[in-house]
């Protein structure tokens, strides 16, 4: 190892001494719990959301969004559940609320709230504050369930880009391919979204190799497959019926993973999510149809069949969840089945789309046809449990498997001499195994240890290469990883501090095999090891009761190998130390100002390090990972009673500024000539923009939107700048297909009815045309294979609603592209249309 790999490893090695002298036990440091400082108060509105639960888990919620540590013995919390606390109020007013009718009190000792078996609560004076005002010390709770999550308020008050994907959200439309849950999301698009059942979420313009991390339930799924003149695309399968919220970070983490992009995690059912209020049992029975679906045709042909009737159409849904729940364990079981064929395109098409048959065609599927290769037959098992036991020890186990055999349109043969042709269906298994522990204990500030391990099997037939089955792309993935962190409250003497730290670990092993005609095809995946680790320390101080300042450091090493005939390319090492550092300004309660500065690294992929496809591209040793540096700057509103009593005002506005150094891309190998290719860096690649989401509701009708926009794009190579097709080392690169549109966005409206259990509301769809593209020219734009595919701008409309029968049976109701439009979708592989008018039904029964 030469010199700088010996000073990456010792700045390896002096992290992970910090994390064990953090964690070995009471220190110098550690050993200070943090009382409850004097100084400036701040106002005691905070914003709550806590559902109905066990009450021991309420408890922890409420102290992390109190921003006060919680205490209370085991034996208080015993068998009781909490009310549900919603809305913006002072601490005291949430944690009554909370208790109401569990025969439970609290009051304020040593800086912390102690809940107890105890005649009547303190006065709001006896926080320590005059007039309801309170020192908000750190988020140290007692015992709290594991992986709760965001809650729809959490990107209002949160100094970063974040967003959250409620169960809600993703009933209102439900999906036909699982990334139709992004559609509502700023900053995100879910790229070659019906090409199969993964997922592939670009943020602000990043996708694929990794630069997007994507987990469920903390586990990674690190596949890719190689898309032909598209490029590559990452691939993560999940099942939306197990789904209890998705949460999103974008641009580089200074904790455990994430892309340099940001990250996707996927939380499955909890048993808050299935157990009714006041209950320690509860039963989800969900089941769904649709409509503007067929069962595949034969293998090799290409139906000009319509539109089936609703009720004859072959896409339904159904899924089973049962859960219970004590003081000392949860268990949850799941679940669900998912078919459709494949869907239709919309009837009615603007004039520039040409069909085959037409000069320079731009679209293989013609208006109101079947869009072969997009069928699904998916089910998906879910078993979770948790034991607690001691003073806030929490174990989980879980198992989980999705099992699909379906649709895939492979770009590669997307074209018009190959036509909408139905091929071979993929199968596609992943077998996914978690476990993860927790201590918090409520009389230690300074240990809140949270460990996971897992390992994901991922097991993949790709039967999209050829009308028949003579050619499979096989792959198979095993990833297993582990986290360890803590976090810490020590008061040090003039300010508090909060102190993370934490390192991780990855190790990827892929082998593909492809087969033609009894002959080995060198496509389409690697084969190989990679193993990524990383370290770091966080800071986090309030200075006054305005004035927040975060800090920290991540070092982040990986290595790879080949394996087979590519274990003649050279292994890979490198390491990267990345700065973090952030200001939050709240100038007055429920209103946020931040700036914030990050960096990151992303490791090569073993598909830019140890992959050959057919002798046309050829390993490159000089390789580097690439580097971001990402500056934001927003503006966080949330606040209630703004112009109606008891409404809420949520709303979110960041510029940024995303710059990635030695970004790489696909580049002649010889200057000279074209081929063979390789992976190369490039200077750097700049995305500028700004996001704005937000909500409003007034109780009986509410509206939310989201926006996002860029003002620039451009990349850099030998000094010379510009969008895809002028930098000269793009000629070659698939970039251009990962360039989103210049604006995106949604906008929904929606009433309450029937003393709020009649719900209806309507949505709005749009985005422009890909940044840097001609457009105008659009008799030239032929959008197929060979050329940088460019996307119209479109508008859809959706309709949607549900109906309350009671507290335990919801009917929900959508009607999606009700004009019938034919239409691309941003960010869509080659010529892929949506689907046409959709209508769909669903029975949710809980009891």
């Amino acid at each position: 190892m030469d010199r700088k790999g010996h000073r990456r490893g010792r700045g390896l090695l002096m992290i992970g001494v910090a994390l064990a002298a953090l964690m070995a036990g009471p220190g110098p440091i550690a050993s200070v719990a943090r009382a409850q400082t004097a100084g400036p108060s701040v106002s005691g509105a905070r914003a709550f959301d806590i559902p109905a639960q066990p009450l021991r888990d309420a408890l922890g919620q409420f102290g992390r969004q109190a921003g006060l540590p919680v205490s209370f013995a085991s034996a208080t919390s015993a068998g009781l559940r909490s009310q549900p606390v919603k809305g913006t109020m002072a601490p005291d007013e949430a944690l009554t609320r909370l208790l109401g009718g569990t025969g439970v009190s609290w009051r304020v000792a040593g800086g912390a709230v102690i809940v107890e078996q105890a005649p009547a609560p303190p006065m709001a004076s006896e926080l320590g504050a005059e007039d309801g005002l309170i020192v908000l010390d750190a988020i140290t709770v007692a015992s709290s369930s594991l992986g709760q999550g965001f809650t729809e308020d959490t990107p209002y008050k949160t100094a970063g880009s974040v967003s959250h994907i409620s169960r809600e959200q993703i009933d209102r439309v439900p999906p036909t391919s699982a990334g139709d849950m992004f559609s509502n999301t700023p900053g995100v698009i879910a790229a070659g979204n019906h090409v199969g059942t993964s997922v592939n979420p670009n943020i602000r313009g990043l996708q694929g190799m990794g630069r997007v991390k994507v987990t469920v339930d903390g586990t990674e799924q690190t596949t890719s497959s190689y898309r032909g003149y598209i490029g590559s695309r990452d691939e993560t399968y999940i099942d939306p019926d197990l789904i209890g919220g998705i949460d999103i970070t974008k641009g580089p983490s200074g904790g455990a993973g994430g892309g340099i992009g940001g990250s996707v995690a996927v939380r499955t059912l909890l048993p808050e999510d299935i157990i009714p209020e006041g209950k320690d049992w509860g039963v989800r029975l969900k089941g769904g149809l649709g409509g503007n679906t067929r069962a595949p045709s034969a293998i090799g042909t290409s139906s000009q069949a319509s539109d089936p009737s609703f009720l004859n159409s072959d896409s339904w849904t159904g899924s089973i969840a049962a859960a219970t729940t004590s003081d000392n364990f949860d268990i949850i079981a799941a679940f669900s089945k998912r078919k459709q064929g494949n869907y239709f395109a919309g009837s009615l098409a603007p004039s520039y789309f040409r069909f085959p048959g037409e000069t320079n065609a731009n679209s293989i599927v013609r208006p109101g046809q079947e869009v072969s290769n997009t069928s699904e037959d998916t089910q998906s098992i879910l078993l979770k449990g948790s034991l607690r036991w001691g003073d806030g020890h929490n174990l989980q186990l879980g198992y989980s498997r999705y099992d699909s055999t379906h649709g895939e349109i492979m770009e590669l043969m997307y074209a018009p001499w190959y036509g909408n042709a139905q091929r071979a269906l993929s199968q596609t298994t992943v077998d996914t195994y978690t476990m993860k522990y927790r201590w918090q204990p409520a009389a230690y500030s300074w240990v809140n240890l949270r460990a996971n391990l897992w390992m994901t099997d991922l097991d993949r037939v790709n039967g999209s290469f050829a009308p028949g089955s003579a050619a499979y792309g096989n792959s198979q993935v095993r990833t297993w990883g582990g986290d360890i962190s803590n976090t810490a409250a020590v008061d040090v003497g003039l300010v508090p501090l909060d102190i993370e730290v934490g390192m991780n670990f990855t190790r990827e092993d892929a082998s593909t095999d492809q087969w033609l005609n009894g002959t080995r095809w060198e496509t389409p995946g690697p084969s190989g090891i990679r193993k990524t680790f990383g370290g770091y320390v966080n800071l986090r101080a309030d200075v006054t009761d305005r004035i927040e300042l975060r800090g920290g450091l991540r070092y982040d090493y990986y290595e790879s190998r080949g394996k087979g005939y590519l274990a003649d390319y050279p292994d890979r090492s490198e390491g990267h130390l990345s700065p973090n550092a952030g200001i939050t300004y709240t100038p007055y309660a429920g209103i946020q100002l931040f700036a914030l500065y990050k960096e990151g690294l992303r490791p090569p992929s073993l598909r830019e390090t140890h992959w050959n496809y057919q002798n046309l591209l050829v390993n490159n040793p000089d390789l580097q990972g690439e580097k971001a540096q990402d500056i934001e700057l927003g503006l966080n509103v949330l606040r209630e009673g703004v112009f109606l009593p008891g409404d809420n005002l949520r709303l979110k506005a960041t510029l940024f500024r995303n710059r990635y150094r030695d970004y790489i891309v696909r580049a002649s190998a010889d200057p000279a000539s074209t081929y063979p290719y390789q992976w190369t860096n490039i200077d750097r690649a700049d995305y500028r923009g700004y996001e704005i989401s937000g909500a409003y509701d007034a109780g009986g009708w509410f509206v939310e939107a989201a926006l996002t926009r860029y003002n620039s794009i451009e990349y850099c190579y030998n000094g010379q700048c510009g969008t895809p097709g002028s930098a000269d080392a793009l000629g070659r690169d698939y970039t251009a297909n990962y360039i989103p549109p210049k604006y995106s966005g949604t906008v929904s409206i929606g009433a309450r009815l029937l003393d709020r259990r009649l719900t209806l509301g309507a949505r709005a769809q749009f985005a422009g045309v890909r940044f840097g593209s001609d457009w105008g020219a659009v008799e030239n734009e032929t959008g197929q294979v060979g050329t940088n595919f460019t996307w119209p701008s479109y508008e859809v409309y959706d309709l949607f609603g549900s109906y309350a029968f009671n507290d335990t049976t919801m009917l929900n109701f959508s009607i999606e592209n009700i004009t019938d439009k034919y239409y691309y979708t941003a960010l869509s592989s080659g010529g892929i249309p949506s689907p046409g008018r959709t209508a769909r039904v669903s029975l949710t029964v809980t009891f």
